[in-house]
């Protein structure tokens, strides 16, 4: 479909497509918009907390579990040291 380019063509295609919109149009579309703008903000806030609630408990137990980790890595390598310390010392010449 070619698109008109001369003033008058737009103004007949302006006027067809208002004559089959009704009046209140306009207001339908802004009171729709405004309804729907102030569930959605229900909608964001419910997602919102949801998502923040989620996160945070995934946090914690992401550090709970590295406090694990740590403390168990951290007694490993204490005895290894240990046992390399006792070694060390039964090499050394007694005096």
């Amino acid at each position: 479909m070619n698109m008109p380019s001369e003033p008058s063509a737009w103004r007949q295609l302006q006027e067809c497509a208002a004559s089959q919109l009704s009046p209140q149009f306009a207001d339908n579309v802004l009171r729709a918009a405004r309804e729907t703008s102030v569930e959605s903000n229900a909608w964001f806030s419910r997602a919102w907390f949801v998502s923040a609630a989620t996160a945070t408990i995934c946090l914690a137990g992401l550090m709970f579990f590295h406090a694990q980790h740590i403390e168990s890595a951290s007694a490993t390598h204490l005895a290894a040291w240990q046992e390399i310390s006792a070694q060390t010392a039964s090499l050394e010449p007694a005096p």
